[in-house]
C-alpha cells in the first residue's frame, strides 16, 4: 500500500447518495432493535420442553452513547454491538466465535455520515475456573484466543486492519453480602481482567506511520501489547457499576483510559451508561491522535 502526504487521512467518510444513506438508517434501526428484544429475552432453561437453536450470549459491551443532538454539527453517536456464539463445548472448556462492532456516527453532520466502523470477529477458549486463591479472592476464568481481527473495513490511505492472539484471565472479590443476579453487571464485588496479545499483520500501519513523518514508531505503540480492566459494582446505591479500562506496555506517551459508569433503569435491563475516553487509539482510522470525549445513553448487558 502506498500513502501520499496530501491525502487527509482523517477525513472522515461521507455517504453521497440519500438511498445510501436511508439504507444504512435502515440497518442501524434493525439491528437496534434486535439488540435491545435479546437483551430483554429470558435465558433458555434446560428445563424447557423445547430445545434452542442458535444461542448468542453478550461479549463485550453493548450501549448507544452520544455527545449531543442535531442542530449541533459535532454531535456524535457512538455504539457498540457485541455477541458471542458456543461452536463447540468439551468437559469445561467452551469454544466461542464472537462479532463486537463498533461505529462512530456523526448524527450532526449533513445527511449523518458513519465517520467510522470498526469490525471485530474472533475466535476464542474459554475455562470457568472459580479457583480459590485467598478467601474470598478468586482466579474466575482463563481465555485462550486463538485470533482476533480488527478492521474498519476501508481501502487505500484510511485503511487500518490488525491480527492477534492472547491469553486473558480476570479474578473477582466476592461481596460478604450476596449481590443481585442481573444479566449486566459483574458477579463480584470487585473484579480485574488482564489480557496480553502478540499484533501481527500491522505493517501497513507501520508503513502509514513512516509516510507521516514517524518512522521512529509502530503501531504497537499506540494499541499497547495487553490491557487491564478493573470493575467495581454496588458503590453507594444498588444496581450499578464502574469501569476503568487502560492499555499497557505502549509507549510512554501513548496512553489510553476509558471509565464508564452503569446506572440501572428501575424496571428494564438497561442502563444508564455515561464513558469518558481520554488517549490514543479509540478507533482505528484515528489510532495516532489524542482524544478527549464523554458521551452518555444507554448500555445492556455484557
Amino acid at each position: 500500500m502506498k500513502y501520499s502526504p496530501d491525502i487527509d487521512r482523517h477525513r472522515p467518510i461521507r455517504l453521497k447518495e440519500s438511498g445510501y444513506s436511508r439504507s444504512r438508517l435502515a440497518v442501524f434501526f434493525l439491528t437496534l432493535l434486535i439488540t435491545a428484544f435479546a437483551a430483554a429475552r429470558p435465558a433458555h432453561s434446560e428445563t424447557d420442553d423445547t430445545k434452542p437453536g442458535l444461542v448468542f450470549e453478550p461479549h463485550k459491551l453493548n450501549y448507544f452513547i452520544l455527545n449531543g443532538v442535531p442542530p449541533n454539527e459535532h454531535a456524535q453517536m457512538k455504539y457498540q454491538i457485541s455477541a458471542k456464539f458456543p461452536v463447540v463445548e468439551f468437559s469445561d472448556y467452551h469454544l466461542y466465535f464472537s462479532y463486537t462492532q463498533k461505529s462512530f456516527w456523526d448524527i450532526g453532520k449533513t445527511s449523518m455520515p458513519f465517520e467510522e466502523t470498526n469490525y471485530n470477529p474472533e475466535i476464542f477458549i474459554s475455562h470457568p475456573v472459580d479457583w480459590p486463591v485467598d478467601r474470598n479472592f478468586k482466579l474466575h476464568d482463563v481465555t485462550l484466543g486463538l485470533f482476533e481481527h480488527e478492521s474498519n473495513g476501508l481501502a487505500g490511505p484510511d485503511s487500518r486492519s490488525w491480527n492477534r492472539s492472547y491469553v486473558a484471565s480476570s479474578f473477582g472479590l466476592e461481596s460478604r453480602k450476596a449481590l443481585e443476579d442481573t444479566t449486566a453487571l459483574i458477579q463480584y464485588r470487585f473484579l480485574m481482567s488482564g489480557k496480553l496479545w502478540s499484533a501481527y499483520s500491522q505493517n501497513d500501519q507501520d508503513r502509514y506511520l513512516e509516510s507521516i513523518g514517524r518512522g521512529n514508531e509502530e503501531f504497537s505503540d499506540y494499541s499497547g501489547r495487553g490491557e487491564v480492566t478493573a470493575s467495581l459494582r454496588d458503590i453507594l446505591l444498588p444496581k450499578n457499576q464502574i469501569d476503568f479500562k487502560t492499555r499497557i506496555f505502549q509507549a510512554w506517551n501513548h496512553e489510553s483510559y476509558e471509565i464508564g459508569y452503569h446506572q440501572n433503569i428501575p424496571r428494564t435491563n438497561f442502563y444508564l451508561y455515561a464513558q469518558y475516553w481520554y488517549g490514543y487509539g479509540e478507533s482505528l482510522l484515528r489510532f495516532t491522535e489524542l482524544d478527549r470525549r464523554f458521551k452518555i445513553g444507554l448500555s445492556f448487558f455484557h
